[in-house]
């Protein structure tokens, strides 16, 4: 994909942005957004966790792209 802002990629995706993340529907492995937009990569809010593989939301949980569980080992 071509360097554009994490806005215009979101919106070029029909997704919303809230809270300066891209609000998408399906969550998103590190190697997945970083084949979309690798710049971009902490702008998704639903990710699969690198170490467990479950899902969470950002904004209850984690750090980067660990879930609450695995970020606090």
């Amino acid at each position: 994909m071509r360097n554009i802002g994490w806005q215009s990629l979101a919106a070029e995706m029909g997704l919303e942005v809230s809270s300066e993340l891209i609000q998408n529907e399906q969550a998103l492995t590190l190697e997945q957004a970083q084949a979309i937009a690798p710049e971009w990569s902490l702008r998704w809010r639903y990710r699969i966790c690198s170490q467990t593989g479950q899902e969470f939301d950002i904004t209850q949980e984690g750090l980067f792209y660990r879930c609450g569980a695995a970020a606090e080992e």
